[in-house]
């Protein structure tokens, strides 16, 4: 009688897509996603743990995205243990070889980090050195008091492997340890460690997203810009004009947050004052745009981290 391993492949991922993707918290920001469901990832650990068959088929599945972050599960315990877990989950990845290649994204919080704590921040930069096929990068919750001491751990190191990073703004000149960037997230609100980059360092960056401060700075550290995404920011059309004629951009993205205190109305009536200013000279810098791709204006509507819904500027298109 067939048991469950000879079940054919795609059936038994169909079976898992019926569980909801794990979405942690750090998610909301990069993402537009947070879902604090564990059940789809409880599973595939079980079922990679039953024989060698489903091990093989899930155990990639099950590394491709790690996390070390805390979560409901975790963050109840006691700093100094929290930050033990975090230094524990380093030193594992780095002494279980036959997990590192199938590990594509890791997202990081060192907010346990302090000078007279700094060993997990070491090990996470060890960490990094091995896992050659790791394409997603989150860096986040960096104490402030540690920026100094992490951008110096980095000093003289590259990770090739890397596409997408997000960082806080103050750990913008690790850029060059990180040369195939592609895609760039800011957490916070200061461009100053940007203008310190040169555009060589940056040639390779087409998206950039929740970039705050004034976009000069991109023109002039980021002249390949084709994506700009614009999260929690002041939609001040004027800050739209340095853009005007650059080589790549054709897309803006602006999203927009609903929370528990926000309702649609009042979101619909920023939209017809600030939100369509902004969006009208977004369409006008576009035009004067000489990127040769699609140009568009999407706007996202956030509920509580999630992307609920994307509405696409149709006059935008051209």
């Amino acid at each position: 009688m067939p048991s469950l391993p000879d079940l054919p492949t795609e059936l038994l991922m169909e079976i898992v897509k019926q569980y909801p993707a794990l979405y942690l918290e750090i998610d909301a920001l990069i993402c537009g996603m947070a879902a604090q469901q564990f059940t789809r990832n409880d599973i595939i650990r079980a079922l990679s743990q039953t024989c060698r068959t489903l091990r093989n088929i899930f155990l990639p599945i099950l590394w491709e995205r790690v996390y070390a972050v805390f979560t409901e599960r975790t963050r109840q315990r006691k700093t100094k243990k929290r930050s033990k877990m975090l230094e524990r989950r380093m030193i594992g990845l780095r002494k279980t070889p036959y997990i590192i290649p199938h590990i594509r994204a890791l997202s990081v919080t060192l907010e346990e980090c302090d000078m007279d704590n700094w060993e997990p921040m070491a090990e996470f930069i060890r960490a990094l050195n091995v896992l050659s096929s790791l394409e997603d990068l989150a860096i986040l919750k960096v104490p402030s008091a540690m920026l100094g001491v992490f951008r110096k751990s980095m000093e003289g190191k590259e990770f090739p492997s890397v596409q997408r990073l997000a960082v806080r703004d103050m750990l913008a000149e690790i850029i060059p340890c990180f040369p195939n960037v592609h895609t760039f997230t800011f957490e916070g609100y200061n461009s100053s460690h940007v203008e310190s980059s040169n555009a060589s360092q940056c040639s390779k960056i087409v998206t950039v997203k929740n970039f705050v401060p004034s976009p000069i700075v991109l023109r002039l550290h980021v002249p390949n810009l084709k994506c700009l995404e614009f999260w929690r920011v002041p939609l001040n059309p004027s800050n739209l004009q340095p853009l005007e004629g650059m080589e790549a951009l054709s897309e803006v993205r602006i999203r927009q947050y609903v929370g528990p205190s926000t309702s649609r109305s009042s979101l619909a009536s920023t939209k017809s004052s600030s939100l369509q200013a902004f969006v009208v000279e977004a369409r006008r810098v576009l035009q004067t745009s000489h990127a040769k791709d699609r140009k568009k204006i999407c706007i996202e509507e956030c509920e509580m981290g999630i992307i609920v819904k994307e509405t696409l500027d149709i006059r935008t298109c051209c």
